[in-house]
């Protein structure tokens, strides 16, 4: 039984339970609600998508230059002092290699160069005496008896010291003649006639006209030059990226009334370059007849199809840290960052190799509300 303490105090139990069940619920209240309210609006970011596709990579030439030409030949006079007797070719005129373009004449002495021719056939016949000589003693000597072992290695020794003096004296000999022929060829480049012949196939670039018949000429002046048959014309670093090496295009050689178009052919492109065309600029071959002269202009427009079926993208699109590619796309709302593998560009757009597949979005931009 309770007493009259303890029922008083459930008594008042029960009232307070009974007034806590009756008292309003808490309220709910939407933050973006209290904070428009307020005037401060709810921050919300919007991202612009592009979905990857495949397509086709291609580029766009559109290029001007100067005619130039990557292999040019001088035609020169030699170590010598030379006369000029006469030069056969004109400027732009067509040679082959070996064709004669100059003949000069020398002015040595004749005398010194029987001398000379003497002296070289004095040489030559010392040299076969001496090499008779030296076999003779070298069989004389293994020919010895020997009837010990260290009468056999004496003598073996002895040959072989004689081949090492006969091998020598041939060495020093042979130099000694060597130098007298070049003399001796110099010397009568110095006092004959020389006809100087074009050292490739292609045209008269240019002809010395400061010199005239019967005048000395310094050595080593040049009298003309020859381009190659391949000249070509120097087009610009804008074709950097594209693999066009061996395409055909039509290009505009000249300016005004005086433009024509011509058949060119890519020889070299940054990634696809013959060795003697190496380079970070494109070359295009065309008629040499079509070049009138260096500062002939010339344009050109090629598509060059870079990869086919490629997955594309913007540039912007991508960033990077550390070295690594990445992209952002979008999953359902969620951005997220997934490394890339980059390939080849062109304008604004940039071939993906991996990282990415078709129906992807990827984030080009994005913005806060």
């Amino acid at each position: 039984m309770l007493g009259t303490k303890g029922k008083a105090l459930l008594l008042s139990l029960a009232l307070l339970l009974a007034a806590g069940c009756a008292a309003k619920p808490t309220e709910t209240v939407d933050m973006s609600t209290r904070l428009a309210d307020s005037g401060i609006a709810e921050k919300k970011t919007t991202y612009q998508t592009v979905t990857v596709e495949k397509q086709d990579m291609v580029r766009t030439l559109n290029m001007t230059g100067d005619v130039t030409y990557r292999l040019v030949r001088p035609v020169r006079t030699g170590n010598n002092q030379l006369i000029l007797k006469e030069i056969l070719v004109e400027r732009n005129q067509e040679v082959k290699t070996g064709d004669p373009v100059v003949v000069l004449q020398g002015i040595g002495s004749a005398s010194d160069i029987r001398q000379r021719e003497l002296e070289i056939q004095a040489q030559r016949a010392n040299l076969e005496e001496r090499l008779a000589w030296y076999e003779e003693q070298i069989e004389k000597i293994r020919d010895q008896a020997a009837y010990t072992k260290v009468r056999r290695e004496i003598r073996d020794k002895q040959a072989e010291s004689m081949e090492i003096d006969r091998d020598l004296y041939v060495l020093q000999t042979e130099s000694r003649l060597q130098t007298l022929e070049t003399t001796l060829e110099e010397m009568k480049a110095a006092a004959g006639e020389i006809v100087l012949t074009a050292p490739v196939d292609g045209f008269v670039r240019s002809v010395n006209s400061r010199y005239k018949t019967g005048e000395v000429i310094p050595a080593g002046t040049e009298l003309c030059s020859i381009n190659g048959a391949d000249s070509i014309l120097l087009m610009g670093t804008s074709a950097s990226g594209c693999y066009v090496f061996g395409r055909e295009l039509s290009v505009t050689v000249g300016r005004g009334d005086k433009a024509k178009q011509v058949t060119g052919t890519i020889v070299s492109s940054p990634e696809v370059v013959p060795y003697r065309y190496r380079g970070s600029n494109i070359f295009v071959r065309v008629d040499p007849s079509a070049l009138t002269g260096k500062n002939t202009q010339s344009a050109m427009e090629v598509n060059c199809l870079m990869l086919r079926d490629a997955l594309v993208i913007p540039k912007t699109a991508i960033s990077s840290e550390e070295g690594v590619y990445y992209v952002t796309i979008l999953e359902g709302d969620t951005p997220k960052k997934r490394p890339v593998l980059r390939g080849p560009a062109t304008g604004t757009m940039v071939v993906i190799l991996q990282g990415l597949k078709e129906g992807d979005q990827v984030v080009v931009s994005s913005y806060n509300t």
